[in-house]
């Protein structure tokens, strides 16, 4: 297991994972990912981005594709929703932007400050939501400062 402090708070995840900075945050101020979590590789692209006709797309997915056993987790500056101590964890079917990388299953929690959001794909989809429960209940702010500036 490894830990790292993103932003305020500080979070242990699996050895195998890794810690990857989200883009800057726009000048508009939407939120865009602080961090992302990873078994697989990612590249991560400017943030938000907008479509042809100028409406905002979103993020685009640090991977096109998550492979066998692929773990993405995003971590995002929570701007309003409640939190729950423990934090409430929620799995669901894939969301649509999971299901556009190949993933089968999703996972919502708010943490700590952060939304945490992560796109699962088997085998051993039980075993990465484990995971995933386990980095989320590992939250808890930070004294020091971030390793992500």
């Amino acid at each position: 297991m490894v830990t790292h402090t993103i932003g305020a708070a500080i979070v242990t995840h699996p050895a195998d994972w890794r810690l990857v900075a989200g883009p800057n945050r726009p000048a508009d101020g939407r939120a865009v990912p602080d961090a992302y979590l990873a078994n697989i590789p990612i590249t991560v692209v400017p943030c938000p981005s907008f479509r042809d006709d100028g409406t905002y797309a979103g993020c685009v997915p640090p991977t096109d594709e998550l492979p066998a056993g692929g773990v993405l987790v995003s971590l995002s500056p929570n701007l309003g929703l409640s939190e729950l101590i423990p934090p409430l964890v929620s799995v669901t079917a894939p969301t649509a932007s999971c299901q556009s990388i190949g993933g089968e299953r999703s996972i919502l929690a708010v943490a700590t400050g952060l939304v945490v959001e992560a796109c699962l794909r088997g085998p051993g989809l039980d075993q990465s939501e484990t995971q995933v429960r386990a980095a989320v209940a590992s939250m808890a702010w930070s004294p020091g400062p971030s390793v992500l500036k």
